[in-house]
């Protein structure tokens, strides 16, 4: 028969293998992990994977951005998506995370823009003619009012 403190020790040892497959299985999943068959880029490379993902079909697209992508850029990854090719990014420093405008209602017109950020990041607002303001954020956004708009 076996001795209390034998049952003790296989317990304690079964104890610490059940919580360190816990924490691999944690970890593990934490971990960003491209799928079988996508390419993951970052930096430079983009717009000539871009090129390469326009070409081939049933493959995905891994984008790992230093800085939020050029409005061609985004718009060539939606174009991927939408016809069907696995788009997915991670990144480190992307702010804002959101921007969304809306016109003021005033006799003088104009547009007040909005922007959701990481507290400290810095918000420059622009147009097609140049820089309207910059703002660093205080809280959790900003928001930033305008005459007019050119382009945008």
């Amino acid at each position: 028969m076996p001795s209390r403190h034998n049952r003790r020790l296989v317990e304690h040892g079964l104890r610490t293998s059940a919580f360190a497959l816990l924490l691999w299985l944690l970890m593990r999943e934490l971990q960003p992990v491209a799928a079988p068959g996508v390419v993951q880029v970052s930096g430079v490379a983009l717009a000539e994977e871009l090129r390469r993902a326009s070409t081939r079909s049933g493959s995905g697209l891994h984008v790992r951005l230093e800085a939020p992508p050029s409005p061609a850029e985004r718009d060539w990854l939606a174009a991927l998506r939408r016809t069907g090719t696995a788009v997915s990014w991670s990144g480190t420093d992307l702010s804002p995370l959101a921007v969304a405008a809306e016109p003021v209602r005033a006799p003088h017109g104009g547009m007040r823009l909005w922007a959701a950020a990481r507290r400290g990041a810095l918000v420059r607002a622009a147009d097609d003619v140049g820089a309207l303001d910059s703002v660093r954020v205080a809280t959790v956004g900003v928001s930033v009012s305008a005459h007019a708009l050119i382009g945008v």
